[in-house]
């Protein structure tokens, strides 16, 4: 905990490579105090089917969840979701003419009562 699930359409490039995009984001969130690196888990799923707005297939996006346990503040979620909102942007870049790729970052809190490790 916590756990970063990263969505994506497989036109978009991430560099220098996924691990190293993956290990950023840990990284990126354990500079919170109130996360320790040896606690985050972080994925990430690419997907060929998808639809973009009006752009279909030939849109792109990037979509984060940060899952937290409940009790951190509105103000320190945020400003966790704007840093992994600000590195996403950074780390990922659309293949071929597609520049218009729609970023978004969710924040979610968990019941520690119903999370079990």
């Amino acid at each position: 905990m916590p756990h970063i699930i990263v969505e994506m359409s497989d036109d978009v490039e991430i560099g220098p490579d996924v691990e190293s995009f993956l290990s950023g984001l840990n990284i990126k969130l354990a500079e919170f105090d109130t996360v320790e690196i040896a606690a985050v888990k972080s994925r990430l799923k690419r997907y060929a089917q998808y639809a973009v707005a009006d752009l279909g297939l030939s849109g792109s996006f990037v979509h984060l969840q940060l899952s937290l346990l409940a009790g951190r503040s509105e103000e320190l979620k945020a400003e966790m979701g704007r840093t992994l909102f600000e590195y996403v942007k950074e780390s990922c870049a659309t293949k071929g003419e597609v520049s218009d790729c729609k970023y978004s970052v969710e924040v979610r809190d968990m019941d520690a009562s119903c999370y079990f490790k």
